[in-house]
């Protein structure tokens, strides 16, 4: 099992990084690139390296994708085509929650991650004449 991670995060502003350590429970982490990785100014590159680092090796019976959010959001992009070009049934992803506080609130500092299942297959459509 491993959690491939689109994109590394880096420290923001405030020197604050999103913690991906509750998705350790869903296997080890993989990054696909960088933080310095610069995804949507190279485009053709960027999808090279993403099918090479996760293409063919996604298993979608037992891997994730989680995308931290890193405001580039090509890096998700990119992956997502390199797991699409192999077909999968469908694609597990990693959903950040951030956890109710007592008091109703939500610190985005405080969360946990939910797998979502994403079907790719379309059901069978019964065609009418009438269609």
């Amino acid at each position: 099992m491993t959690v491939f991670v689109t994109k590394r995060p880096t420290p923001d502003k405030k020197g604050w990084l999103p913690d991906l350590s509750p998705a350790d429970k869903y296997g080890a982490k993989e990054f696909v690139f960088e933080g310095a990785d610069r995804v949507f100014a190279l485009p053709a590159p960027s999808l090279h390296k993403a099918r090479r680092k996760i293409g063919a090796r996604f298993d979608y019976r037992s891997d994730y994708l989680l995308h931290p959010n890193t405001m580039d959001q090509m890096a998700l992009v990119n992956c997502l085509i390199a797991i699409l070009e192999q077909n999968p049934p469908h694609i597990n992803m990693l959903y950040y929650d951030r956890i109710q506080q007592p008091d109703g609130s939500r610190n985005p500092r405080i969360g946990t991650y939910y797998p979502i299942r994403i079907d790719l297959r379309r059901p069978t459509q019964k065609v009418t004449e009438h269609e």
